[in-house]
């Protein structure tokens, strides 16, 4: 009778083992299936736009921590907008949009060294981190990601069509103590791009006066 109880409750015992370590894997899958739907972009697959912004603001503060010391950096965002994207909703319909939006994400992605310093910003609208990078090596990297879009080709029904992209730059000053202004002087630079023509690289100008 003992052997038989303790029998018993061994297998009690394993049973809710395994039913515990069950519990507890199905619930790191839930907790990373949240993660991951949190932080990144399901159409795009890249940093959604919270995320995006909490890395702008992590290399911020290590540029600022950085700064008078021999690991001293250049630290450059960029904005990118498609051009005249709402038309391509509304003429060929939303599922063509969405093809050209993650298809230019890829490009995106493809066209940069660090592959998780770009996120979805905004519907059409996509913010690039470049750590490291100088104002006029920014603009070669905006260029030959430019011109690579320029060349997507798209499928609507029995038509092809192609799309471009607006780009503004900006590059972190040492004078300036919010990630914010950065940001705001990139999206400058991308409203005189798509002002002045679209489908262009265009960098913010610091006065060089007061």
């Amino acid at each position: 009778s003992f052997i038989i109880l303790v029998c018993i409750f061994s297998i009690a015992f394993l049973i809710s083992f395994l039913l515990v370590k069950k519990s507890a894997s199905q619930l790191r899958l839930a907790q990373n299936k949240l993660h991951h739907m949190a932080t990144i972009d399901s159409l795009t697959g890249l940093y959604s736009r919270n995320e995006i912004v909490n890395l702008l603001k992590i290399e911020f503060n290590h540029y600022k921590s950085c700064l008078g010391s021999p690991a001293q950096f250049e630290l450059c965002l960029v904005m990118i907008d498609i051009d005249h994207f709402k038309s391509i909703n509304d003429n060929y319909g939303h599922p063509v949009g969405d093809a050209v939006l993650a298809n230019i994400a890829g490009c995106i992605k493809t066209g940069i060294r660090n592959k998780n310093g770009v996120g979805r910003f905004g519907g059409e609208e996509f913010l690039v981190v470049l750590p490291g990078e100088t104002t006029e090596t920014s603009q070669l990297v905006a260029e030959r990601i430019r011109i690579a879009i320029s060349e997507l080709e798209f499928e609507a029904g029995d038509k092809v069509i192609r799309a471009t992209a607006s780009f503004g730059i900006a590059c972190v000053l040492p004078s300036e103590n919010n990630y914010q202004i950065s940001l705001s002087r990139a999206d400058a630079a991308l409203y005189e791009a798509k002002k002045t023509g679209r489908n262009k690289v265009v960098v913010f100008q610091v006065a060089t006066d007061a």
